[in-house]
């Protein structure tokens, strides 16, 4: 796969010289993950952008004690700068990713984003926008489930977790635990609850949605 066959996550793409798309062609590294397998980026500086090519990753972190919470789900079609990584000081938290299913990403380190940049203003545009919106985007998460019922932040997971016109997400208890820093206990009794007010139905891994409005309005409200 080159470059051209994903310049859709690149809106500048048209306004880069040849010299300019082989920089970042030359300095691209495309991998293949399984679902709930880490991704970790194999290169001495880790300060880039990450393009989900296809599937899902979430960016997450988890305490000493194994408890997890995800700050972020990024989906195929989306980009995710992780240019902090490489700043951490010895007490700063740092975030995980991992694939929640079948993922491809593509990652492109600082050093070959700068030199386009420097030359292509709006290179550097997108760049700041994608790492604004990224920003914006854990802001939001994490202020809906800091002021809202943890009963509303499991509405909001299963409402969100599951794909457009489809009633039913593939999805865990403990999946949902480690999304909101809890246990596996504490969401089998929340569910519980939502399937008692007739929002969802609960089965082995997998969980069907009978009341979409339902379940979006009452996450909203929490």
């Amino acid at each position: 796969m080159v470059l051209d066959d994903y310049s859709r996550f690149i809106p500048c793409w048209d306004k880069l010289n040849e010299r300019q798309r082989s920089i970042i062609n030359e300095n691209i590294t495309i991998r293949k993950f399984m679902s709930n397998e880490s991704v970790i980026i194999h290169s001495a500086k880790k300060d880039g952008m990450i393009f989900v090519l296809e599937g899902n990753l979430r960016v997450y972190i988890a305490s000493a004690a194994g408890r997890e919470m995800t700050l972020l789900n990024i989906r195929s079609g989306s980009v995710f700068c992780i240019m902090t990584v490489d700043k951490a000081k010895a007490k700063d938290v740092i975030p995980g990713l991992q694939a929640t299913e079948k993922s491809v990403m593509a990652y492109i380190p600082r050093a070959a984003l700068e030199a386009v940049a420097f030359e292509v203003p709006d290179m550097a545009e997108f760049i700041f926008d994608a790492a604004a919106d990224m920003a914006q985007a854990i802001i939001n998460s994490n202020a809906f489930y800091f002021f809202n019922t943890l009963r509303g932040c499991v509405a909001k997971l299963i409402a969100e977790s599951c794909e457009p016109g489809k009633d039913s997400v593939k999805i865990t208890h403990e999946e949902i635990a480690n999304s909101l820093a809890t246990t596996r206990v504490v969401i089998s009794r929340e569910l519980e609850m939502l399937a008692e007010m007739g929002f969802i139905e609960t089965h082995r891994g997998r969980i069907r949605i009978l009341d979409r409005d339902g379940l979006d309005s009452f996450a909203r409200r929490q």
